[in-house]
């Protein structure tokens, strides 16, 4: 007995007083445009400057719509002038600036106000992906003629990398470190077979949630590079070969289709998750679900999911017991996207005898039995 009502009064000091969290989940990195570039002349900086702003504001502003809505939906949106952009930008980050005379330079981070953009494409009612999901862990190995590399540095290779856009994308990419350690897990071999098994034991260590193996091999003959890839978890896969300008040099044309095949293969993984979670904001529900409370680790593990995903709007506790309490959630979006949105957290949501289940899913895929 003892045991019971200690367990009761610390999932109360979790919870606090209030019966309901109020919840605004937002992915701040969603809703910005990292790395635009200007470079512009006027008749003084100052000018300059102004129309450089200008443009970067307008260029980042395609950049985000491209990212969160799908092509055939944008022709609802109005045409945007300056200050209609600007409205919607809540502040701009000058990594880089240079201005002399008459001409202006900068790279500057352009962060847009996630609730001012959610309101605007749903007034105008383009349905949007409202999350990222967790990180993707990149895997590259490149060919050419017999020689193949993952880890070791190659000069044409890293530089069609640095061509290519990685961070305004709708997942967010790393590259792992070229450890002892990592490299003893996968080798280049691995990636050309699209093995993920040992890739996906680094994912702890980089702190992502899935694995992107890229395998390109380049042509000199044929002045072509063939490409083939695979997002593991999520078991989206595609392959393809693209045809260089035969006028080019070898060294050129190389890095130029590399760098198109990778940005290819990021463009499918994009159109892939956008398809999967584009929201109409005008839609969503409430459901009740029993959530497995053995331990105050358990509740705790569940809540903390909850709270990552984008689509759940608010979250309220409906009673709290050992071994099982329950949460009530509204959330925004169609069931289905609400049900995989739970799933990249964590989160299995199950039908069981007729009562909604919430179960915390570990690396491995396995759920805890629910209690009896």
């Amino acid at each position: 007995m003892f045991r019971l009502m200690t367990m009761t009064v610390a999932l109360l000091l979790v919870v606090g007083q209030k019966p309901a969290d109020a919840q605004q989940p937002s992915d701040d990195s969603l809703y910005s445009v990292r790395g635009v570039r200007v470079d512009e002349t006027a008749r003084d900086a100052s000018r300059a400057r102004a129309v450089a702003l200008a443009g970067a504001e307008r260029r980042a502003y395609g950049i985000l719509i491209a990212k969160l809505t799908r092509p055939q939906d944008r022709v609802q949106l109005p045409d945007m002038n300056e200050s209609m952009i600007r409205r919607i930008i809540r502040g701009i980050d000058v990594i880089e600036e240079q201005s002399s005379g008459r001409r202006y330079r900068a790279i500057l981070d352009i962060h847009f106000a996630p609730a001012m953009v959610s309101r605007f494409l749903a007034d105008a009612g383009v349905p949007q992906v409202v999350g990222g999901g967790q990180g993707v862990l990149v895997l590259h190995a490149h060919g050419r003629g017999l020689e193949m590399g993952l880890w070791v540095a190659d000069q044409i290779r890293d530089a069609a990398r640095g061509d290519v856009d990685w961070g305004n994308r709708l997942r967010r990419y790393r590259f792992p470190v070229a450890d002892i350690s990592s490299r003893a897990a996968v080798t280049a071999a691995q990636v050309r077979a699209m093995d993920a098994s040992n890739a996906l034991r680094l994912r702890e260590t980089y702190g992502v949630g899935d694995v992107l193996l890229i395998f390109t091999r380049w042509d000199k003959v044929s002045h072509s590079l063939a490409y083939e890839f695979l997002l593991s978890e999520e078991e989206l896969s595609g392959s393809g070969r693209m045809i260089s300008d035969p006028a080019a040099s070898d060294a050129i044309a190389e890095r130029e289709t590399l760098a198109l095949a990778l940005g290819t293969v990021l463009e499918r993984v994009d159109t892939d998750w956008r398809e999967q979670l584009l929201v109409d904001m005008g839609e969503g529900g409430s459901l009740e679900v029993a959530v497995p409370s053995r331990s105050l680790d358990e509740w705790t593990a569940v809540r903390e999911r909850l709270k990552t995903v984008q689509l759940v709007d608010s979250v309220a506790t409906v009673s709290l017991r050992i071994p099982v309490s329950r949460l009530y959630f509204h959330f925004t979006g169609r069931y289905e996207q609400m049900r995989l949105a739970l799933s990249y957290a964590g989160l299995r949501l199950d039908e069981r005898d007729g009562d909604w289940w919430l179960i915390p899913v570990d690396g491995a895929g396995q759920d805890d039995a629910r209690p009896e």
